[in-house]
């Protein structure tokens, strides 16, 4: 059990269903009010009962949002509304139901009849952990104990109900909560719909679960590809498998070692900011692989002494595939990139990404979504913050950025500091906003902020904090 260990508490009312439930993490009273060990929620038991029952597969298995890739799942609403008000190019109804459906999977409050304002409890799983919100702090729970505290839940709730027949058909669901059909346990661990689930298994490019448990193990590499691209339409979706399957398995005594001299750096950095952390990371695997901080990286070769696959693929999706990292039992480790043009910036563009991949295999190999990674796809915001503040840092160091500036008498105006930008970029190999952003962030730890004549330098540049 984690120290933030989770814990329902059921007390019984008058009457045979009526109960006050709530809910605490790490021994701390956190919902329905918090710290107020004495609160709870008055609820009809079987609601809660057919809450866990119907949404079961769920909670395990779905880890992917209905229309965005969030933070944290109370703000889901949030970020729609935002999304709507902004006019944004989307179907705003059909967002809405689905967002809804999706809630109601997610949502314990969602089940509470009869009250108004009820305060919400998320559970939404991430990897092998699951958050839980309730609207105002999030914590991160290891997912195998709160399954146990959902199962000791309606267990106690079963039991009540055990002697009425009225509720027979209920405890029977409940019992038999893990018998659902393969493609559906398919198409809820990977987001997509039970049609192209269908297809894909048609197109033997992805294998339907033996049972939940198997859904629930997170390591099969294509069902994971599958899920961060699933919200792309079905061609290109089953192109990009067609991609990821075509990777052989191989052994990588290097990557392993290289992972795990950087573990330590990822261990000490796990409250440090994701961009912050990839920074660290980077810095870790510049020394282990003995490249000098001032030094071009030369990625090709970095690649071929780990034993991970590089390939270059002709791409018909060139604006929804830019890359994709892929490790696992059946396939990699191998990086593959989207063929660019042969233009300077367009090259550069390319060795940022398979930075961002290898960031993701150094960081997230072990990870459910890590093994996988499709750039711009469905992947956690903090997963994505790391992988592309370990590109920035793999590829140009910070302090070299600043080291660089005073080395040119500390320019400070618009045409200067552009000169500078692009001879950054010139010699590392990386693109202007990259070249811009680490110069920034090198300045910064000199207490000197360009960032306002950098924007307009380089408009709409990339940051990790973007993500």
């Amino acid at each position: 059990m984690s120290d933030n260990n989770p814990k329902f508490k059921l007390e019984w009312l008058e009457g045979l269903s009526l109960a006050k439930l709530s809910f605490s993490v790490g021994g701390t009273s956190v919902w329905p009010v918090a710290f107020d060990e004495a609160a709870g929620m008055e609820v009809f038991a079987d609601d809660v009962l057919s809450f866990l029952t119907e949404n079961w597969h769920s909670l395990l298995l779905e880890q992917t949002y209905p229309v965005l890739t969030l933070a944290r799942p109370s703000r889901l609403w949030v970020f729609l509304e935002e999304r709507w008000e902004r006019g944004s190019d989307s179907d705003s109804e059909n967002e809405s139901i689905r967002a809804e459906a999706f809630e109601q999977r997610h949502n314990l409050a969602s089940c509470i009849a009869g009250v108004l304002d009820v305060p919400p409890l998320w559970f939404v799983r991430l990897g092998k952990s699951m958050q839980v919100d309730n609207g105002k702090d999030l914590w991160s729970i290891p997912l195998s104990d709160l399954v146990s505290e959902f199962e000791v839940l309606g267990d106690a709730i079963a039991l009540r109900f055990s002697n009425e027949a009225k509720f027979f058909s209920l405890i029977k669901a409940w019992n038999e909560r893990v018998k659902i059909d393969a493609l559906t346990l398919l198409a809820t661990s990977v987001g997509i719909s039970r049609t192209n689930a269908k297809r894909l298994v048609d197109a033997r490019l992805l294998e339907v679960p033996s049972d939940l448990n198997d859904a629930a193990n997170d390591d099969d590499e294509l069902r994971l590809a599958a899920r961060v691209t699933g919200e792309l339409a079905f061609d290109r979706l089953k192109y990009i498998l067609d991609i990821a399957s075509s990777l052989p398995a191989q052994k990588s005594t290097e990557l392993d070692r290289l992972k795990r001299a950087v573990s330590n750096d990822l261990v000490q950095s796990q409250y440090q900011k994701p961009y912050d952390v990839g920074v660290r990371v980077a810095i870790s695997a510049r020394a282990q692989l003995g490249v000098q901080s001032n030094q071009k990286v030369d990625l090709e070769k970095i690649l071929s002494g780990l034993n991970v696959s590089l390939r270059v693929e002709h791409c018909e999706l060139e604006d929804d595939f830019k890359g994709l990292a892929i490790w696992g039992k059946k396939h990699g480790p191998g990086i593959i990139v989207a063929e660019s043009s042969k233009s300077r910036f367009s090259l550069a563009y390319q060795r940022v990404t398979i930075a961002h991949e290898l960031g993701h295999l150094l960081m997230d190999g072990d990870h459910a979504i890590g093994a996988v990674d499709i750039l711009h796809g469905r992947v956690p915001p903090s997963m994505e913050q790391r992988a592309k503040s370990f590109a920035g840092e793999f590829l140009l160091p910070a302090k070299v950025a600043a080291d660089a500036w005073q080395e040119r008498g500390h320019p400070q105006d618009r045409e200067n500091l552009k000169l500078l930008v692009e001879a950054l970029s010139r010699k590392y190999g990386v693109t202007n906003a990259v070249a811009a952003w680490k110069l920034e962030h090198g300045l910064k730890a000199l207490d000197v902020d360009l960032s306002a004549v950098l924007d307009v330098v380089v408009p709409g540049r990339w940051s990790p904090r973007s993500v």
